[in-house]
């Protein structure tokens, strides 16, 4: 079970850095969900009965249009459009495909009831899914001419209608889900990036009082000395003032506005159109989106290490199978004497008894354990002949140390 959670958490981690990293590449990484939003509600104001005649026909969204809401209203229209081409066709695959595959497990059932009622389920969900996909091919047939743009020459029926939405209900779940994901990982990524630019306007925020607190201090100095600065004193002074007002100060600026951009973008989730950054603060943004990319390169070095760890543990656990427990017992059940041994069972003595149960001792009088072998050893007795004699009961079986032929 450990392995197993192991190896899904890795699997887990490496899906999330792989959309880290594209969101990350992506041309607009600070609105990587305008685009998606924008689609999402082109593709619910198509839902209402305004936005489906509106479809149907060609004519323009004008309400959306009106209220700003999207930014680039035709390009979006277009792919939302060509999306629910491509949902009726692909849906309509994918439901064949399900259907075929139900029906391949239905017909290879087994003979017993469990496995009869399981084959019925399945031929009933492979039946709906042949339904489901009549309706996405009927959807795909009264798309397909707006696309073409005679969309507005047709008149829809209630089945027209009805295959329409249902394409459209589908499309929009997946937007639904696509936009979820978006902000999961658009929330780490400026979380990260906030979190570098707040060290970069630390480090000059420091920089630049430490060359302050240096200028103050030299003229300081001179005033206390009732001195006048020597000319050479005076440029350094002009020097060191002039290094934080024309190149720390600005770059502070910067990752400070650069910090309050992703600041507004984690405390409001939404919209679609991208911020405007200045140049200034459009390099800073592609330094620490490297710095991000090289942290999980780095992550995915270690991920490799790792990897090849829980390969290591399943190769194990394939080997030893179950016998785990008892490899866990037998070392439990040692001590760090060179020899040890374990037996399964238990054993009938003529002198004394073991720790789990008697233990016949001959031809030689041995003490109980590997301590026990030592001291044998040191007392000259030969190590050889049998141990115990063991004699299991058929209900039950004991585990215990015995000694062993160190020769064997």
């Amino acid at each position: 079970h450990t392995v197993r959670t192991r190896k899904q958490s890795w699997t887990d981690e490496q899906a999330f850095l792989d959309r880290l990293v594209s969101l990350a590449n992506s041309p607009e990484p600070l609105a990587a969900e305008a685009d998606v939003r924008s689609r999402l509600i082109v593709v619910d104001y198509l839902g209402g009965r305004r936005g489906e005649a509106a479809f149907r026909s060609g004519e323009p969204l004008t309400r959306l249009a009106r209220k700003g809401i999207i930014e680039d209203l035709p390009g979006v229209r277009s792919r939302v459009s060509q999306a629910l081409a491509d949902k009726a066709r692909n849906g309509s695959v994918l439901l064949q495909q399900t259907a075929d595959a139900l029906t391949e497990q239905a017909a290879t059932a087994g003979p017993d009831q469990v496995d009869a009622a399981l084959a019925a389920f399945r031929t009933d969900l492979a039946e709906r899914c042949l339904e489901l996909k009549k309706t996405f091919d009927h959807g795909a047939t009264v798309i397909a001419p707006v696309l073409a743009g005679s969309g507005a020459d047709q008149d829809w029926t209630a089945a027209d209608r009805e295959a329409y939405r249902t394409v459209r209900r589908s499309l929009e779940v997946d937007y639904e889900t696509e936009l979820e994901d978006i902000r999961i990982v658009r929330r780490e990524l400026l979380d990260r990036l906030s979190d570098k630019a707040k060290t970069h306007a630390y480090l000059l925020k420091d920089s630049a009082y430490k060359l302050r607190e240096e200028a103050n201090l030299i003229v300081k100095g001179y005033r206390e000395r009732d001195e006048e600065m020597p000319p050479q004193v005076e440029a350094r002074v002009a020097s060191l003032r002039r290094q934080v007002d024309e190149d720390i100060e600005p770059e502070r600026d910067a990752w400070n506005e650069l910090q309050r951009i992703l600041g507004r973008l984690k405390r409001h989730f939404g919209g679609t159109i991208p911020p405007e950054l200045a140049p200034i603060v459009a390099a800073k943004l592609e330094v620490v989106l490297d710095a991000v990319r090289e942290d999980v390169r780095l992550r995915r070095v270690e991920l490799e290490e790792e990897r090849v760890t829980i390969a290591a543990d399943e190769a194990i656990l394939q080997l030893i199978g179950n016998a785990w427990i008892g490899l866990h017992a037998s070392l439990m059940l040692g001590d760090a004497a060179e020899t040890w041994g374990l037996i399964i069972g238990r054993v009938r003595p003529a002198l004394g008894r073991g720790p789990l149960g008697p233990l016949r001792q001959d031809p030689v009088d041995l003490p109980q354990g590997p301590r026990g072998l030592h001291r044998t050893r040191r007392q000259g007795h030969p190590l050889h002949g049998r141990i115990g004699q063991p004699e299991p009961p058929p209900d039950a079986r004991a585990l215990g140390p015995a000694l062993h032929d160190p020769q064997r």
